[in-house]
């Protein structure tokens, strides 16, 4: 961007007093010609000031967004949005019951501390001196049963698991000789249900009720033979039964060596075997019983029969009678093996249920009982213990006479509450204009609510990048504000930006603060500034215009003697208005303007 420059009025300029002259003189190659009269003025000493002219807009320096240091109800404001104020004028207040509570909480505190221990104080540490023993030796009493007690609940989930792991060895064992027993029992039934059939076939009395006893007794042969058949097949179950017993056995065996998720895995599936071996098992013992039950259903009928009145009357049934008799013990003693066998199965799955419990979760929860009785009885034995010694050292100081440390600190937090009561009143930080009010009375406040433009005003506007090198802050300045009738004010460059506010044709942000704004000068006017940049005091000037630039040449045209001639000068400092010159003209020697054509 060109620069801009213009004279500042200065108390010590020169006087240039312009006049006419009708140079003449002879044509030289350093005379100009004769021509009509020109314009002339003296060379004269004076200040000269280079000035960058800055345009832009009349802004608040800040704006500041008030909030009061700690939230609460708003209870009164006293400003209204356009009220200009003072800084440190009250803008607003919270409600301060509490807040004056508090200050005078920490008062009395201070005091207290000031005077040192009351007997009630001394009183109270000791209660709670004795209160805390008291809790510290019940929590030690406590913490130990409680340990007691979990320790106990896993030694007895040990040997639960011990007495079940030895019923499920011992009572499948035992199946067997319920088994042989039932097996003997129905063979040695079936010979008997033969030899009884033999002994009525052999009766000299043929009745219809010896025949139709006869006929029933084949029938209770038939059905023991049935159960005969049975007998395999129970045999083959309790055989499976035993070798899934022994897969579970060892599944429980590799469970408590390493109780991974994959052993309770393992056993969970050797478990259901079992199980359904166990089922089976059941089952087979369960139809032998059947045709038992039945078996010495009608054999009871039969005895009812020969025990008759009608065939009471021969003597030759006597055999029979007696081993049908022996029949019917001897199935009753096969039914009570089979039921021993259907109660050690039953007692088995009590026992595997203990054991289910004991892998799943019960070992585990037991251990974490114990583990977690520990870790609680620690911590509480711990805590008790610090709220013992803190309780000691309560008493020592309590008893002990006031430090300095205990009085600072209660002075500290009386600071501290005090501070607080201030904060709830608002104030303003600087002189300005209230812009906004973002609260009503009697609404919760946590934020800025207050919007407040300050009293400091500045002309803000951008500079081009060859002009912004030249500033500098407190450079002074001269602000014109046309909406004012044009009436000059003091101001300072109180910031240039760092960097562009644009790419394509880079400008700089500068803010010149206006030292003695006018009352009637509001934000959003229009202004200029001039920012001198350098100035020179005592200095040979002449008006820029009678300056000559050709090619490298710097001349100015003297007037001597009517004639006029060309000069060669070196030129300093320079405005729009006048030009110093630093050698080639004496002070008072005359210089022509150019000739208008």
């Amino acid at each position: 961007m060109k620069d801009l420059r213009h004279a500042l009025p200065l108390a010590a300029a020169g006087l240039f007093v312009a006049s006419c002259v009708s140079a003449q003189a002879a044509p030289s190659a350093s005379v100009a010609p004769p021509a009509a009269a020109v314009r002339t003025v003296p060379a004269a000493r004076g200040s000269i000031a280079q000035t960058v002219k800055l345009s832009g807009s009349i802004r608040s320096a800040a704006q500041y967004h008030l909030g009061f240091r700690q939230p609460g109800r708003l209870a009164a404001r006293f400003v209204a949005a356009g009220d200009r104020v003072d800084a440190g004028q009250v803008l607003a207040q919270l409600e301060t019951g509490d807040l004056q509570a508090a200050v005078v909480a920490a008062q009395a505190r201070y005091d207290q501390v000031v005077a040192g221990a009351s007997a009630e104080d001394l009183a109270a540490a000791k209660l709670g001196l004795d209160t805390a023993q008291r809790t510290f030796e019940s929590t030690q009493r406590t913490t130990t049963s409680d340990l007691a007690a979990a320790k106990d609940a896993l030694e007895q989930l040990l040997a639960s698991y011990g007495a079940a792991k030895t019923n499920l060895v011992t009572l499948t064992s035992g199946i067997a000789s319920d088994a042989d027993s039932l097996r003997t029992g129905v063979d040695d039934s079936r010979g008997l249900a033969k030899r009884t059939i033999t002994d009525l076939q052999a009766s000299v009395g043929q009745t219809a009720d010896i025949v139709a006893a006869r006929n029933t007794m084949v029938a209770v042969d038939g059905t023991l033979r049935s159960a005969q058949d049975l007998i395999p097949s129970l045999t083959a179950a309790y055989d499976d039964y035993v070798a899934k017993r022994d897969g579970l056995l060892a599944a429980l065996g590799t469970f408590e060596t390493s109780p991974t998720p994959s052993a309770k895995q393992r056993f969970q599936i050797a478990l259901a075997s079992f199980n359904d071996a166990a089922d089976r098992c059941s089952a087979s013992v369960d139809a032998i019983l059947g045709q038992l039950t039945s078996a010495a259903t009608t054999a009871a009928s039969i005895d009812a029969t020969l025990n008759g009145p009608a065939v009471q009357i021969y003597p030759d049934l006597g055999a029979a009678r007696t081993d049908l008799s022996r029949l019917r013990v001897r199935i009753a003693a096969a039914q009570q093996s089979g039921g021993g066998v259907t109660s050690r199965i039953a007692q088995i799955a009590g026992a595997s249920t203990a054991i289910t419990g004991y892998v799943s979760g019960g070992l585990t929860n037991a251990q974490q009982a114990v583990t977690n009785t520990q870790d609680r009885g620690s911590a509480s034995v711990v805590a008790s213990q610090n709220a013992l010694e803190a309780a000691r050292l309560a008493l020592q100081r309590t008893s002990a006479p006031p430090k300095a440390y205990d009085i600072a600190a209660a002075y500290a937090s009386l600071l501290v509450a005090q501070s607080t009561l201030d904060g709830a009143t608002l104030r303003a930080p600087a002189a300005g204009t209230v812009l906004s009010i973002g609260a009503e009375l009697g609404e919760n406040v946590s934020a800025a609510f207050i919007v407040l433009d300050a009293a400091t005003l500045q002309l803000r506007g951008t500079v081009g990048e060859a002009d912004v090198a030249r500033l500098g802050v407190g450079q002074p300045a001269t602000v014109r504000v046309e909406a004012l009738g044009g009436s000059i004010l003091r101001g300072t460059v109180t910031a240039i930006d760092s960097g562009a506010t644009q790419a394509s044709i880079p400008l700089y942000g500068v803010a010149v603060t206006i030292a003695d704004p006018s009352p009637a000068l509001r934000t959003g006017m229009s202004g200029g500034a001039d920012i001198v940049v350098a100035s020179r005091d005592n200095v040979i000037l002449v008006p820029s215009g009678t300056v000559r630039i050709q090619g490298t040449r710097t001349f100015v045209q003297v007037v001597n003697d009517g004639q006029l001639a060309d000069r060669d000068v070196k030129l300093g400092a320079a405005n729009d208005s006048l030009t110093e010159i630093t050698s080639g003209l004496s002070e008072g020697e005359t210089v022509a303007y150019p000739r208008t054509r």
